[in-house]
This record gives C-alpha cells, structure tokens and sequence, in this order.
C-alpha cells in the first residue's frame, strides 16, 4: 500500500533533488517510504500540479517523519521507530535500478509461477514485505534507538559544522558530529514532547527549539560535559500550555525569531530584551524594545511550518487549517494566501520564488507567487 500522507519535504542545497518523507497507518501500525525526485526547475511548472514521477521510492517499517541532506546526494532520515537512516540518493537508485532489471528478467522466465502467486495474493489482503527488505538495510541505520524508542520529531543539521540536532517525543534534544557519527551532548530542560530544533544562521553555538510546554534557546558551548543541563539554556519562555509547533530564525537580524503556535498564532522575539547577555554579531543595542515581541493570529489551526524567503525576506507559513500564508513582516500584511484541498504539513523554496508544498492527502502541488 502507498503511504498516503506527507510528513515532511526537503529540497537539496542546490534544489535539484527533492526529498519527501511519507507514512501510512495499516492495521493499527505505521509504515511509511521516502521519494527522491530529480528537480527539472526550467520545466517543473504545468497547471500548478506536480507531476514528476519519483526516481526511486525506499520502504520503511516504520512512519518517517524528518529529512535533512548532508549534501547533494546523501541524507538523514528520522522515523517513529528512533532511528536516524543514513541514505545515499544516487547510490539507491542505482542500485535499485539494478535490481529492478533482475526482477524483470526472473518475472520473464517465472510467469506461470507469478500467475499463481498472483491468484494466492487476492485471497490474502496480508501485504508481501520481502522485497523491501533487499532495499532498506540495516547498514543503512546511522545512529540507532537514540531517543528512548520516542518518535525522533525533527532533524536540523549546520552544514559548516557538521553539527546535527535530533529532538523527540522524549523531551530530549541530542546534538550529533556527523564527521564522527558520535553523540556530542544531551539536552533536557524541556519537560514535554519537542517539535523542532534550528540552528542558528548566525552563531554556530546557538540554536533554538520549541515543545509542547514553550521555546528555550540553548548556547551548546555551556557546561558540554555538565550533568546540570538547566546551565546551557540562555533563554526559556512558557506558552501558557499552548503548543509550540514551528519556529524558525529570522533572516535578517540574528536576534529575531519566530514561533508557530498549536492555536494558529504567530509569535516575534527579540531576544535583546529577554536575554541582554545572549551573544549577538549585529552591531545592535539592548534596548527594550518591547515593540519587537509581537503577536499576529493568521491561522485558525496549528501551525505546521514556518520559514524565511531569503529573497523578500517575508515569512511563510503553512497550517492545519490548510491554508498557506505570505506574510510581510515590515508592513504587517498578508500578501498571498492558498487554500489546499487538505493539512498542509510541509514546504520548501523552489527556484524564482516557486513553493513546493505536501499535504496528508499525499499531494504535492507548485506555486508561483
């Protein structure tokens, strides 16, 4: 059975590979799949649909829920299972393509033994996994059970660093050395399920992270070794028990950051004025700038995804209400709004200001705004 909804989508770094984690709930337990697609960016619009056919399909035993690239070609995939997958794109699809042509040329000399499997499969509604497992290997496992058998939610990686963050329904964030596949630190203050870990785009040190219960922003530099994991927070902030689905970085100024709530609401940090200490490279000032923490309401759902077009500047967002929303920050307005035909659970920025967008309904569409 193909796994009908989207849990999350990635563009490479030079967007012309596509990444798109799948999963499917059959009888009470969850698989799922990941799809690379080659991007064509000069031919990929047609009536707002996307209609490539994947290059390759890789099953999982489990619901795949994050995919971060490490480069152009290989990946990181987390699943339900607490596994981070170590995938190279090019060399599945060779090999499946290998594989593809000796399962044609055995179906060619075995079709009086195929026709009997066939009639054998109508009776039993009980899906063949067999060939599965010649494709998703158990070398295929970069770090294994890491989150306590929790979901593994989000994966962020710092390209320069190497530096990749897994966070998970465990209430831990755990930082990795992909140069060295080994465990870096843990982090713990969180005390219900986490959604998303970033990077900061300005300090390597820093990133942030968002849960059931509120935001931290942690400097991994602080007590590294230390059991006192409440020493390497700088910043927490309660949401008052409301979800905190999404958050992202802002651009522009590194001490600027966002919030999606679970209630459809956007919040603004300045850190400058919740952490005066917290290291910044802007020439800036610590004013209390009240003015800077704002709130803006453009969902009626949880908000699934946020993220900053480095082009205008202007931040997207993506909701349970199926709406996607471009909103400018400076003049505080909606300037462009779709409606999806189901929850739209994740985006990414194509070439020439295109969105790729995935939905539950396992549609992925294209806009132009």
């Amino acid at each position: 059975m193909t796994p009908s909804s989207i849990s999350f989508l990635k563009l490479n770094n030079d967007k012309t590979k596509l990444g798109v984690c799948k999963s499917n709930l059959t009888n009470s337990v969850w698989n799922g799949c990941v799809e690379f697609f080659d991007i064509n960016n000069n031919n990929i619009i047609e009536n707002n649909k996307f209609n490539e056919i994947p290059n390759k399909s890789i099953p999982f035993y489990s619901g795949t829920t994050c995919l971060e690239w490490i480069d152009n070609e290989k990946c990181l995939v987390s699943g339900d299972d607490s596994n981070i997958y170590l995938l190279n794109s090019s060399n599945l699809l060779k090999e499946n393509d290998d594989n593809n042509n000796n399962n044609n040329n055995n179906n060619n000399n075995n079709n009086n033994n195929n026709n009997n499997n066939n009639n054998n499969n109508n009776n039993n509604d009980k899906e063949d996994k067999s060939s599965k497992k010649n494709i998703l290997k158990d070398d295929d496992i970069l770090f294994e059970k890491v989150h306590n058998n929790s979901i593994i939610s989000h994966l962020n990686l710092n390209l320069k660093t190497k530096q990749l963050l897994s966070s998970g329904w465990d209430k831990l964030i755990k930082q990795w050395d992909i140069n060295t596949n080994s465990l870096i630190s843990e982090f713990s203050l969180h005390y219900k399920k986490i959604n998303q870990t970033i990077w900061s785009e300005f300090n390597d040190f820093l990133f942030l992270s968002g849960s059931d219960n509120g935001i931290v922003i942690w400097d991994s530099r602080i007590n590294i070794n230390s059991n006192s994991n409440k020493n390497k927070s700088v910043f927490l902030n309660e949401t008052n028990g409301i979800p905190v689905n999404s958050v992202c970085w802002s651009k522009e100024y590194d001490y600027l950051f966002y919030a999606g709530l679970k209630n459809g609401t956007i919040k603004q940090f300045d850190i400058r004025v919740l952490t005066p200490l917290l290291p910044t490279t802007n020439s800036i000032n610590n004013s209390n700038d009240d003015d800077n923490n704002k709130n803006w309401k453009l969902h009626e759902l949880g908000i699934n995804q946020l993220k900053i077009n480095n082009s205008t500047n202007q931040l997207i967002s993506i909701s349970d209400d199926s709406y996607l929303k471009i909103f400018n920050i400076k003049t505080q307005e909606i300037i462009f709004k779709y409606k999806c035909t189901d929850f739209i659970k994740s985006f990414d920025l194509l070439l020439n200001n295109n969105l790729i967008i995935g939905s539950i309904d396992n549609n992925l569409n294209i806009l132009n705004f």
